[in-house]
């Protein structure tokens, strides 16, 4: 077998798929929707330097920021469920397989940090360092950091136990901060580059090590890969069907027990489970509480009242988008189809929860909009504008029809 072919075969494989969702994605309404709040952002950046207070400690939200994402730095293996059979005889010439798997996610994720210290890049100048040179200063030191991390993670996916490599995760994560806080303050190239020697030698002395003393752990492999493409498909499955999306189900007991007070009977028979699906399954309570308390942010920061009206809709329309994936969610379920109930039952059922959904979260918009704005006239036409938009959406587009990938 040819390791080299196979690592680039499996990479083409899931991006040939992956470039069918993002098109999918790239021509939603929810992109249009993050275009627009990009754009908005960027026009009152400025506004919102002003509005900072000088005693915010920048140096240290830049620090624990990107220190945490030096630390988190996952591996695409594209390892798949059969390797744990077939791959396994060919552990030991699997090193050049997984020398790419390793660049390959540190190229990513340091994409990734060059884009949020693009976004920061205004504060940054502010408050931490005028000059565009010690920016580029910063973006290299955490470049060297981020490939020392990566390597030390692959070392660490060899230990066995699930609480060791959280003590080591956490082990760099403290010498990642102490690194970053470094490099934000302005500490001096001499003490930044002691530290990274530091890292140089514990990598040389202990995680390389490591690398001889234990074998792969393929289950464990085989658990981070599946971690990071459901991750994907949850976001794909907003915008079409996504037959690989395997449903992941958690207690969230308290929110569980307002679902148990709906009435047990065969009209209710989906406003019960269309309701438990939304606090149980793929994180739908999770990306629901999120945008809530994200637009109240930018609702808080709007320097507007008819800005804030706009943020307020915006959010509530986005979150419409992602909540529309949950009718789709017992479609692989053939038991729900023979349930004696009304035809349209299953339809009016997702109709009425998405509104319920959406109003509550509109009448948290609210309250903040009329803490917030110093117009009755924006308050009283921003709050009807922004329920008849939600009635409109949960009502004639939540159910449009999906395209497909």
């Amino acid at each position: 077998m040819n390791v080299e072919q196979l690592w680039q075969e499996r990479a083409m494989m899931f991006w040939n798929e992956a470039i069918r969702y993002l098109r999918l994605i790239g021509n939603s309404g929810f992109m249009f929707s993050l275009y627009i709040l990009v754009l908005v952002g960027s026009y009152y950046y400025s506004t919102f330097l002003e509005w900072l207070p000088e005693q915010f400690p920048t140096v240290l939200f830049f620090s624990v920021l990107f220190a945490y994402m030096l630390t988190r730095s996952p591996i695409r293996t594209f390892v798949k469920e059969g390797d744990l059979v077939f791959l396994l005889p060919l552990e030991m010439r699997m090193s050049s397989y997984f020398r790419k798997s390793t660049v390959y996610s540190g190229i990513f994720q340091g994409a990734g940090m060059l884009l949020i210290l693009v976004i920061l890049a205004p504060l940054f100048f502010d408050r931490i360092h005028p000059e565009a040179a010690y920016w580029f200063v910063v973006f290299l030191g955490l470049m060297l950091a981020k490939g020392w991390n990566m390597a030390s993670k692959w070392a660490e996916l060899r230990i066995q136990t699930e609480s060791h490599r959280w003590f080591h995760a956490w082990l760099r994560f403290v010498v990642n901060l102490v690194f970053a806080f470094l490099l934000f303050a302005n500490a001096g190239v001499g003490f930044q580059i002691a530290v990274l020697a530091a890292m140089a030698v514990v990598y040389v002395w202990y995680y390389y090590p490591l690398l001889k003393q234990h074998r792969i752990k393929w289950q464990h492999l085989l658990e981070m890969e599946n971690r990071m493409l459901m991750l994907f498909y949850r976001m794909a499955n907003a915008f079409t069907d996504v037959p690989h999306l395997k449903g992941k189900v958690k207690a969230r007991t308290p929110f569980a027990k307002l679902i148990d007070r709906v009435e047990h009977s065969q009209d209710h028979v989906y406003d019960f489970m269309f309701g438990k699906a939304f606090v149980r399954s793929n994180d739908y309570l999770g990306i629901y509480l999120r945008l809530t308390a994200i637009g109240l942010l930018f609702m808080y920061a709007s320097p507007f009242s008819w800005l804030t009206v706009g943020l307020m809709i915006l959010f509530a329309y986005m979150t419409g988008l992602q909540l529309s994936t949950l009718y789709h969610h017992f479609a692989t379920k053939e038991l729900p189809d023979i349930y004696p109930i009304r035809h349209g039952l299953k339809e009016t059922s997702f109709k009425r929860l998405v509104k319920y959904l959406l109003f509550g979260q509109v009448a948290l918009f609210s309250i903040g909009l009329l803490l917030l704005s110093a117009s009755w006239l924006w308050t009283v036409a921003g709050i009807a504008l922004a329920f008849l938009t939600v009635y409109w959406y949960a009502e004639y587009r939540v159910l449009k029809p999906r395209k497909k990938a």
